[in-house]
Parts: structure tokens; C-alpha cells; sequence
């Protein structure tokens, strides 16, 4: 190397110096000179060959790292050894100059220089080496190839190739990196060699609400003026018999993937939804819907959807409920609030009171204590209606109506009306009855007002009152354009009378006249309900223990006042009118 050169050459010269010496001094002054030379060259050759061996240490610690096959560490020592050859040379240099010492002392020409024999080199040629490492989840590999050392043979396709081979990597393989790595001969560098094929994970199954269920915002609602409806809070989502409750996209199974040494790497398979099919729910065949099975609320609890069909209210319909609209039948633990509505398509059952609210029913309403109206409550029940008492209030039911009281109420029933238990009262208030009405007390002593009307059914009376309203509204409208063709006429006899305004008469003439056709239909059908009313009806009133002065009755077109007290009474209506039977209404 060159550095063991200029050491070789410096310690000639110190030699060649020392000779020159001897003119002055012994040979035993020489050797000892030498000597000491000798010995600080061999500790300069010491402290190199330390920093030449951890030159080559640094330099093999990315193969270390790598952990590369120990035979290529090997590889590069020897390499490493052979340039360290060369400077063990410098020690044999040394040693020759000790040896002058013990050579005989005999005359010699102190100019004389002691030349260095430069030792006989032995190449041995290496070739170029691929070192295969595979990634320790076997997806990727990659190559070290060791140069070739002393003109050893380049690397090759042939040599890339068994050595994967060697190692087991066998898909994947980067066949444009191996040309590359042997066109540009890319030694003692990593090159990616090969990739495995990474698996594609599968998709779940997901599930898609077709109404909003999980996440329903509760609470006081925004009218359209931007008022604020303190009394619809959206506690209930109700859904109807075959509804679509949601939609259920089914998993996607995912592809496996392969490693460099071609075994196959698992993906992860679509999930199917958990099970989401509770109370009244059922999937469609192809089990991509969810829809109800019947009509009610619908609610989620633990994933699974759920259809109720009665809906249970723990307390008051209050400030804290809103107004309760349900598919199915509701339970009310508490009180109905004034101002408050509850609707359902089904039954009504009120273990508190009703305090001037509204309740609409499907079939039956049942109130476990009383109702008070305030005069403006309405009950509506397509069954019967049950309570304990009824005060200022209106009902209709398709039904009968009981109660152990009833006062100053407004009822028309197409059953019967009865007033059983406790008092037995019916007092005051307005009634249409189709069938029957019973009561132990009917009317006050005070004469308050008390009519009653039997044998008109509910939906006779809507009809009946419904086409005396639209004859009333046409009535109003005619005399308004009577004024109008009246006011034009007079302007026309006058000859003042413009073209404007002659259409504005000849529209007003026209439109009274349709009015006036409209009217008469309408009356038409009035006189057809009253008729079916003046029918023979075979209701009958019975008061178990009086009925007082004051009570109208009236009956297929027949009325009657009643001006005295009777005692048990039966009325009822005969060939020739109303018929009035004291002591026999048990």
C-alpha cells in the first residue's frame, strides 16, 4: 500500500543515515540506534493496524445489521487481510535491523545502504456474491451483492437467480432490478429484489336507517313563523305495517394475498351486521331489508329494532312528554294536561285524569277517574268510552258512552248513553244518542238545561250539521251578490254604466245564479237527513229514580219538554208521538 511505502522508505533513509555515521561511532552505537527505531515502528504499525480494524468494523456493520450470511463477514475480512498483509512487512523490517546486532563485526563501508527486498504478492481472484435477505413478514427481499475482489468474476442473471432460488424466493421476483443490478454491476448496496402480493381486506356489512331512529332529535320543534312548539318534543317514531325500517348492505368476502416465497398471505373478510331483527321486525328474502311487521313505535336497543305496538307514557302528558301520536295503543300512568293531546290508532287507557285535552282513539277510550273539559276539551273514540265522570266536555264515539256522572257535557254517541254507579247523574249539557240512554237521576232541580236527541247516529249528525253550515255559508254568499247586482242595476238605469263595470254585473248575475242551484242541493240533502231522523226509532230513556222539570226529549221529529218531577220514568216513541210511562223505568 501506498502508506507501508513511505514508511519502508523513511525507515531506509534513517538506516542509510546511521551508516553514514560510522565514521564517529562504534557498531554497537548503530545497533542500539536501530533498535530504538525498530521499536517505535513496530508501535506505529501497532496503533494503525488497530485504526485499519476498526476502519473495517464500521464498514461491515450495515452487513451485521442486515444479518448477512456470516461466510459474506468472511468474505470481506479475507479481502480486508490481504492489504493487511502488506504491512506485517514493515515488521519483518524491523526485525532484519535487529539482527544487525548479533551479525559479526567486521569492516563495512558506512555508506553502504540496507535495501528493502519487497515481498511476492499472491492474488487470488473472488467473484461477485448475492446475498438474498427476506423481510421478516416474507413480503419483500432484497439483495447485498459483494464485489468481486483480484479480478473475480462480475455478478450475473445466473447468480442473482440461484440465489433466490437458494433461499426460496420465488414470486414476486423484479426481473427490470435484476437486469439493472447486473447492467450497472450495483454492488454492496441493498436492492429490492422482490415483492409479495399484499391480500385486499374484504367489506363489512353496514346498516342504513330508512328513517332517522339512532339519532332522533328530541325536543321542542321550530314551527315556520320560527315559534318554538313547546308541546311536540318527538319522543315517538312511528312506522307503519311494512314499512322500511332500514337497508342492509351485505358483506364483501376480501382476496388473498402471496408472499416472495409463494405461500399465501390470509385477508381479512366483510363482517356481516350484527343481528338487528327484534320484536314485530322481519328481512326481506333477500335479507337486504328490514321492515315492520306491524304498526307502532320503533326503537333500537342493543342493535336490534324493535316495533311496539302499545307505547306507555310513565307519569303526566306534560311539559316533560309533549303531545303523545302513536301507531297502536298508549298507556298514561298520569294525568293528561291542559292543552296537551294524546292520538293513537288503537286504544286509550288514562290511569290519572283528562284536564281540558284532547284525546283521539282507533277503537276504546278508558279513564280511570274523571274528565273535566274546561269547555274545551274533546274526546273522540271509534269504541266506547269508559271514565268515572264527565264534566264540560265534548265527546263522540262511534260506541257506547258510561260514566257514574255526567254534567254539562256535549256527547253524541251511535250507542247507548249510561250513567251507572254512584250518583247515576245525567244533568245538563246537550246529547244525540242512536240507541238507548240510562241514568237514575236525568235533569236538576234547578232546571238547568238538558235536551236530549235519539235515534240520530253519529255520522247522520256530522252530515246533517255539516250541510246546514254549507247552506248557511251559501245563503251568505248570495245576499252579497244580490247587493252587488242590485247596486249595478240602478247605475245602469242611469245609463252610466261602463264596460267594466256591465262585466262585473253580468259575473255577479252569473255566480248568484250557481249559488242559488248549489243552495238548493244542499237543501236537498238536509231534507234527506232529516227524514232518515224522523224515522221510527225504538230508543228509550230511562231514569231508575226520577227525571226532573226542564228535560227536552225528542224523537223522529217529535219533541217533548217535561214540566213535572216523575218517578222512575220510561219514555219512548209510540204510533203518535212520544209516550211518557212513569214507574217503569227500573
Amino acid at each position: 500500500m501506498p502508506e507501508n511505502n513511505k514508511q519502508n522508505n523513511s525507515f531506509l533513509f534513517n538506516l542509510s543515515q546511521i551508516g553514514k555515521k560510522t565514521n564517529k561511532n562504534s557498531i554497537d552505537n548503530i545497533a542500539d540506534d536501530a533498535k530504538k527505531l525498530s521499536v517505535e515502528l513496530q508501535k506505529s504499525d501497532e496503533v494503525e493496524e488497530e485504526q485499519e480494524e476498526q476502519e473495517e468494523l464500521q464498514e461491515l456493520m450495515p452487513l451485521a445489521e442486515l444479518k448477512i450470511d456470516p461466510e459474506l463477514m468472511l468474505n470481506f475480512a479475507d479481502n480486508a487481510s490481504k492489504t493487511n498483509s502488506q504491512s506485517s512487512n514493515k515488521k519483518d523490517d524491523a526485525k532484519e535491523v535487529n539482527e544487525i546486532k548479533d551479525q559479526p563485526q567486521t569492516n563495512q563501508n558506512p555508506s553502504t545502504e540496507v535495501k528493502e527486498k519487497a515481498p511476492e504478492k499472491v492474488l487470488i481472484p473472488i467473484d461477485a456474491k448475492v446475498y438474498p435477505q427476506i423481510s421478516a413478514d416474507n413480503m419483500q427481499a432484497i439483495i447485498i451483492i459483494a464485489s468481486p475482489v483480484d479480478g473475480g468474476k462480475d455478478v450475473d442473471i445466473q447468480m442473482i437467480d440461484e440465489a433466490l432460488g437458494n433461499q426460496g424466493i420465488i414470486y414476486g421476483i423484479d426481473e427490470k432490478a435484476k437486469q439493472d443490478a447486473v447492467a450497472n454491476k450495483t454492488y454492496d448496496e441493498r436492492i429490492v429484489i422482490a415483492k409479495g402480493l399484499q391480500p385486499i381486506d374484504g367489506v363489512d356489512g353496514t346498516i342504513e336507517e330508512a328513517i332517522n331512529i339512532s339519532g332522533n332529535d328530541k325536543g321542542p320543534k321550530h314551527r315556520e313563523d320560527g315559534t318554538i312548539d313547546f308541546k311536540e318534543l318527538g319522543i315517538i317514531i312511528n312506522i307503519e305495517k311494512g314499512q322500511l325500517i332500514c337497508r342492509i348492505t351485505l358483506p364483501i368476502n376480501g382476496v388473498n394475498g402471496k408472499n416472495v416465497c409463494g405461500g399465501e398471505v390470509p385477508c381479512r373478510n366483510g363482517k356481516a351486521v350484527p343481528e338487528c331483527v327484534g320484536r314485530n321486525t322481519i328481512l326481506s328474502e333477500d335479507k337486504s331489508m328490514l321492515v315492520a311487521a306491524t304498526s307502532g313505535s320503533v326503537s333500537v336497543n342493543s342493535g336490534k329494532y324493535n316495533v311496539s305496538e302499545v307505547f306507555k307514557v310513565e307519569g303526566n302528558v306534560d311539559t316533560s312528554t309533549g303531545n303523545i301520536n302513536f301507531l297502536g295503543s298508549v298507556i298514561v300512568t298520569g294525568d293528561v294536561k291542559e292543552g296537551f293531546s294524546v292520538t293513537a290508532t288503537d286504544e286509550i287507557k288514562i290511569m290519572g285524569m283528562v284536564e281540558g285535552a284532547y284525546l283521539r282513539a282507533g277503537s276504546s277510550v278508558k279513564i280511570q277517574n274523571g274528565v273535566n273539559g274546561m269547555g274545551k276539551g274533546f274526546i273522540i273514540a271509534n269504541g266506547d268510552i269508559k271514565c268515572k265522570y264527565i264534566e264540560n266536555c265534548r265527546i263522540q264515539a262511534f260506541g257506547d258512552v258510561i260514566a257514574e256522572s255526567i254534567i254539562g257535557a256535549n256527547i253524541k254517541c251511535d250507542g247507548e248513553l249510561i250513567a251507572s254507579g254512584g250518583k247515576g247523574v245525567i244533568m245538563g249539557g246537550e246529547y244525540a244518542i242512536a240507541k238507548n240512554v240510562t241514568a237514575k237521576i236525568i235533569g236538576s232541580q234547578s232546571n238547568i238545561s238538558t235536551s236530549f236527541t235519539l235515534g240520530m247516529t253519529v255520522l247522520l249528525h256530522e252530515q246533517l250539521d255539516n250541510a246546514k253550515k254549507e247552506a248557511n255559508v251559501l245563503l251568505c254568499d248570495i245576499k252579497k251578490l244580490v247587493q252587488v247586482a242590485n247596486y249595478l242595476s240602478e247605475i245602469a238605469k242611469r245609463n252610466q254604466l261602463d264596460s267594466e263595470k256591465l262585466a262585473l254585473y253580468n259575473n255577479a248575475v252569473y255566480t248568484h245564479n250557481e249559488k242559488i242551484k248549489e243552495l238548493e242541493k244542499i237543501n236537498r240533502q238536509i231534507m234527506i237527513f232529516e227524514q232518515q231522523l224522523n224515522e221510527s226509532t225504538h230508543s228509550v230513556i230511562r231514569a231508575r229514580t226520577c227525571i226532573y222539570p226542564g228535560v227536552i226529549i225528542s224523537m223522529s221529529g217529535f219533541s217533548t219538554r217535561i214540566k213535572n218531577e216523575l218517578q222512575r220514568p220510561m219514555i219512548y216513541l209510540g204510533d203518535e208521538g212520544i209516550i211518557v210511562s212513569e214507574g217503569s223505568g227500573k
